[in-house]
């Protein structure tokens, strides 16, 4: 069961790397990692499924990116590998968008999705220097720097039905809360500027650090008696998500800890 849930928790956060994914069933040669391409297609279409009156304040926005977090470069090749073919995704090197990624994969969804890193060949499964998020997690539409409490409750309890369709039903009854909230600046090298509003103050809030979010337990705020979640700094995605404990624990062992 541990290892099911490890597995479902890397398909539900869709953030790691294919370093870390090659826990859970990447197959590597040399300078190209591979992993199957049929879950990813299968996951969109579930969560297509969640009645439109659970996305009005967060919804999920499908749109593939990697992220440098090493300063260095970009993959050399992402393509999707079939029996009888390679077809490329273009990734942009600037922003490391991939506008063709879904659509070539559900194209291609008995294929693997392969990547060629050759500048992080031969490091630990847990070294997140890239990493790949495909949008699946949902996200408050609300970005303006203000969150009132009854907001982020409503998002969190809406959130989770995004998770319980990504989840097989025989294990929901083990999906950890998610009643978390994580902050992903666009520019992450940025400082985390966060506060709750507690009456008339502003009271700046350390969040637990997993990858590249800044994760706030909702819980916290309401022990605080804050009304508000204040976001500064840059531009943000706020989203409903797990502990940061929670990421750690199934997501992104590493080999010794395995």
């Amino acid at each position: 069961m541990k290892m099911q849930m490890s597995i479902i928790l890397v398909c539900l956060l869709s953030l790691g790397s294919f370093n870390a994914a090659a826990q859970v069933g990447t197959k590597s040669s040399n300078d190209v990692s591979c992993v199957p391409a049929k879950k990813l297609p299968k996951t969109v279409r579930k969560l297509n499924e969640v009645d439109v009156a659970n996305r009005r304040i967060v919804d999920v926005n499908p749109m593939p990116r990697f992220f440098i977090k090493d300063g260095g470069k970009w993959p050399q090749r992402l393509f999707i590998k079939t029996k009888d073919s390679e077809i490329d995704v273009p990734i942009n090197q600037t922003t490391g968008l991939m506008p063709t990624f879904l659509e070539t994969v559900t194209a291609n969804a008995g294929g693997e999705i392969c990547i060629v890193d050759k500048t992080r060949t031969g490091r630990p499964t847990n070294n997140q220097g890239l990493s790949l998020d495909i949008g699946l997690l949902p996200v408050f539409h609300n970005h303006s720097g203000r969150h009132d409490v009854a907001e982020l409750e409503k998002g969190a309890e809406d959130g989770r039905e995004f998770y319980k369709k990504m989840i097989p039903s025989a294990v929901r009854l083990f999906l950890p809360d998610t009643k978390h909230l994580s902050v992903r600046y666009d520019d992450l090298r940025l400082t985390a500027q966060i506060f709750a509003r507690v009456g008339n103050e502003e009271i700046a809030v350390i969040p637990e650090r997993f990858q590249n979010m800044h994760v706030v337990p909702l819980k916290m705020l309401k022990e605080m008696g804050a009304t508000e979640l204040l976001i500064k700094g840059g531009e943000y995605q706020l989203k409903s998500t797990l502990s940061a404990k929670n990421m750690k624990r199934f997501a992104w062992k590493s080999e010794d800890e395995e």
